[in-house]
């Protein structure tokens, strides 16, 4: 039941606009997605405080995750500060099935604002904009078809080759709720096989990273970890500049860098390669990354790409929040994203025993053990 329309509202203070709205259709209640950024959850709080002076109810149901953030917790209560200990969790707890549509529905059809409009016009000719993905729930789904069709056959090999068409391409959609990750699990619910379970360990990560951030709110402008908080970086507006326009001399970051710039559009291991460059190599500051990345991305989604920002400017500084597995060990990485970069070639076997002390097979690229990486000392 397709009931979607395009209106544009006046823009403005949230809680003067959105009871205005209700008030003109003679709205009693407002419904919307449970929020779980920190800016979402004031701002809801908010207009819900705005409302109720006009007896208004403000009903928040569900969120844009399978499971929401803050429900997977450990026996005694804590959140999980790991990824892989948090799938398994994550997995136990379950998630109900996609919502069904409602059977009858009356929607209000309401004259849009001239003002807001031309704005959205002015915002849509903007020259250099990249293509945007067709929208709304329709191309969603026709999206998520092409992917179980095609793509997913080889999902495990390819998602981490930014040369070949091998991921969803549904972030855009997921970030502003035209799908939902439970459609996505109810396709694969029953699979067995390798690429299926490839991911569905991709959506994990997704709800990982909002769970860290609805237990630590200021990490969305803040390290996570308080011991990163001293780290000096350097002003080198120069070397921003040429990180961001894709000239730095380093062939693979220049492409991705150009990608994003033309596109909109980063593969999310070149996303790690270009944001790590930049911490690392650099020893820019993490949060001059994020707001380029904010500004050009169109799946920006704030749990994932500012609690997975690495940082750092050398091998021996840990990768920030989940973007080093949690608030594990210095360079301990998932094993499995560790596994992931030496079959796309980005780490040889032997630095992925040294540096992230995971043992692969060099012939058939299997985890056969793992061991204390050399650059991290042993705990006191």
């Amino acid at each position: 039941m397709d009931v979607s329309y395009w209106q544009c509202r006046p823009e403005g203070d949230p809680r003067k606009v959105v009871p205005a709205v209700a008030r003109e259709v003679g709205a009693q209640a407002v419904h919307v997605t449970r929020e779980s950024t920190p800016f979402g959850r004031r701002r809801d709080a908010q207009v819900e405080r705005a409302l109720s002076h006009r007896d208004i109810r403000f009903i928040s149901t569900g969120t844009p995750y399978a499971v929401g953030p803050g429900l997977v917790v450990k026996q005694d209560g804590a959140p999980y500060q790991v990824f892989t200990p948090f799938r398994a969790a994550w997995r136990d707890h379950g998630w109900p099935a996609p919502a069904g549509a409602p059977a009858n529905l009356a929607v209000a059809h309401l004259e849009s604002d001239r003002e807001a409009w031309s704005f959205v016009d002015d915002a849509l000719s903007v020259e250099g904009l990249p293509p945007l993905p067709e929208p709304g729930e329709a191309a969603a789904l026709r999206k998520r078809r092409k992917f179980l069709d095609g793509e997913l056959a080889a999902y495990d090999s390819n998602r981490a080759r930014p040369d070949r068409p091998g991921t969803s391409q549904l972030s855009p959609h997921l970030k502003v709720g035209a799908i939902h990750p439970r459609t996505l699990l109810a396709d694969l619910a029953g699979r067995r096989d390798r690429a299926a379970d490839t991911f569905v360990s991709e959506l994990a990560w997704r709800e990982f990273y909002a769970d860290v951030l609805w237990h630590n709110p200021s990490s969305a402008w803040r390290d996570l970890k308080p011991t990163l908080s001293g780290l000096a970086y350097d002003e080198a507006d120069d070397l921003v500049e040429a990180w961001r326009q894709g000239r730095t001399g380093y062939p693979i970051v220049d492409a991705a860098m150009r990608q994003l710039n033309g596109t909109g559009y980063m593969h999310n291991r070149l996303r790690m390669v270009t944001a790590s460059f930049l911490t690392k190599d650099l020893g820019i500051d993490w949060r001059r990354g994020e707001r380029l990345f904010a500004d050009k991305l169109i799946d920006f989604d704030t749990p994932g790409k500012v609690t997975g920002y690495p940082v750092g400017k050398d091998d021996r500084v840990i990768m920030r929040s989940s973007g080093g597995g949690g608030y594990g060990d210095p360079l301990t990485r998932p094993p499995e994203a560790v596994q992931a970069d030496v079959r796309a070639g980005f780490v040889s076997v032997a630095r992925a025993e040294r540096d992230y002390g995971v043992v692969i097979d060099a012939g058939t690229g299997a985890i056969v053990g793992m061991k204390r990486p050399a650059a991290v000392p042993a705990s006191s």
